[in-house]
């Protein structure tokens, strides 16, 4: 039995941040060429027609971008949907942007508090294309870091670097390596260092779509109690991280705050009332001698291995230590139980906060008995023949108009315990953008 998991784009990455490391795709565009209004009149423009929708025109809005994408690729439809939802409990005036122009982007990114882009992604840009029917001179859009506007055959990508965004309190950028950590900057962090924004969030890798729609329901619903931009996501990756979600779909942790992570998105705004913590957190009440960013944990798993129960050092294997918040000493790291090369839905993670420590642990003593019901034959079984089956039935989903670079493969157990291999195909499409499909086989044993 096999399944299709989700689809995550990303965009290949270059070896240099500027123009000419991509000259022969991309390459600068002028306003003009693309008959763009100059910021005052862009502002005119906006603040007439929301004057027209709206009562109170000093009000707070909501700007949210994604596109109908081919049947082979992401659907980012819910990512606005689910934060369009939560943000208009909140009371923002939310305007949601489907296929829309670079016109609009243009128009509205610099004089909007809140702005969520979601599409095909990369350290620099995230590229906002519909399917190939639904295609006009003017949809195929997106956002890049720099002060110059890019464009690629039909594809004008708006810079964010023209104007100034200190109108902006928030900036989502819901695509693949938005904030990928191996370069001098990104897009996520330009945003806020360069061009003025208060605070933004990006993901360090390719990202799976539809595990982070799953992380974007449970972020946003944070965001509406009253929690903090760094205690929405605290939150979210400790409620997600122990479920099927988060056994399948281990990127969607993997993102970077930068600016300021205190920010109240939903201060005086929200009609919820509940602001009680969902996650039991665990502080340790001792000083530990580690350091995330050299990756010196060794004192942590010391600890847990003498003070939480079942935790077995020679079980548990580190799957990330990431950097949550940038400039900050804020790290969050991952442990995974991995039983006969499988990984299993029985994890610790853990926040460092400077020098406070917390951690919430997804499992119990019952759950180590139930690893006692996997039958001996899998223990001994090898399925490296059924991994390749796997990995070439993920071929199969790959579109016509892009080539294969890579395949990794994972083998986890879910929830119930049962054994199924993740395929994620990596590819690159007709204009170098990178895009991954995650596939779900079901093994035999």
């Amino acid at each position: 039995m096999k399944k299709l998991l989700s689809m995550a784009i990303t965009l290949i990455l270059s070896t240099s941040m500027t123009i000419s490391a991509f000259a022969s795709t991309w390459r600068e565009i002028s306003d003009e060429e693309l008959g763009l209004p100059t910021e005052e009149e862009a502002r005119r423009i906006t603040e007439t027609e929301r004057n027209k929708k709206h009562a109170i025109s000093d009000d707070m809005y909501a700007a949210l971008f994604a596109a109908n994408e081919a049947e082979a690729d992401i659907d980012t439809i819910p990512d606005i949907t689910i934060a369009g939802e939560h943000l208009n409990n909140m009371n923002y005036n939310v305007e949601k942007y489907i296929n829309d122009s670079y016109r609009k982007i243009d128009r509205l990114y610099f004089c909007t508090d809140i702005l969520v882009f979601a599409g095909h992604g990369l350290y620099d840009k995230v590229k906002i294309t519909p399917r190939e029917s639904l295609r006009t001179s003017e949809n195929c859009t997106g956002v890049y870091m720099g002060d110059k506007n890019i464009t690629y055959q039909v594809n004008y990508l708006i810079g964010l670097g023209r104007r100034n965004m200190s109108d902006c309190r928030f900036a989502m950028f819901a695509a693949c390596q938005t904030a990928n950590p191996n370069y001098a900057t990104n897009i996520a962090k330009s945003t806020v260092y360069d061009h003025g924004a208060e605070s933004s969030i990006g993901w360090r890798v390719d990202v799976s779509s539809e595990g982070l729609h799953e992380w974007e329901k449970k972020f946003f619903e944070q965001i509406e109690n009253g929690k903090t931009l760094y205690t929405a996501k605290k939150n979210a990756d400790a409620l997600l991280k122990g479920s099927d979600v988060g056994t399948k779909y281990p990127d969607i942790f993997l993102s970077t705050i930068y600016g300021n992570s205190d920010i109240l998105l939903s201060k005086n705004r929200s009609r919820s009332d509940n602001n009680t913590n969902p996650v039991n957190f665990v502080t340790i009440d001792e000083p530990l001698n580690i350091n995330c960013k050299n990756n010196d944990i060794d004192e942590l798993t010391q600890y847990l291995e003498e003070n939480l129960n079942e935790f077995d050092s020679n079980l548990f294997d580190v799957e990330s230590i990431t950097n949550t918040v940038d400039g900050k000493n804020y790290y969050e790291i991952i442990y995974v139980m991995k039983v006969n090369g499988f990984e299993t839905p029985y994890n610790v993670i853990v926040f460092v906060e400077d020098d406070k420590i917390d951690y919430v642990a997804s499992f119990t003593q019952d759950d180590y008995d139930q690893l006692a019901s996997i039958p001996s034959v899998m223990e001994e079984s090898d399925f490296s023949d059924s991994i390749e089956i796997a990995k070439e039935e993920a071929l199969e989903y790959v579109p016509n108009d892009a080539t294969v670079d890579n395949q990794e493969t994972r083998l986890i157990l879910d929830s119930n315990l049962s054994p199924i291999v993740i395929v994620k195909t990596v590819c690159v499409d007709d204009s170098d953008c990178r895009f991954v499909l995650d596939y779900e086989y079901n093994l035999n044993y």
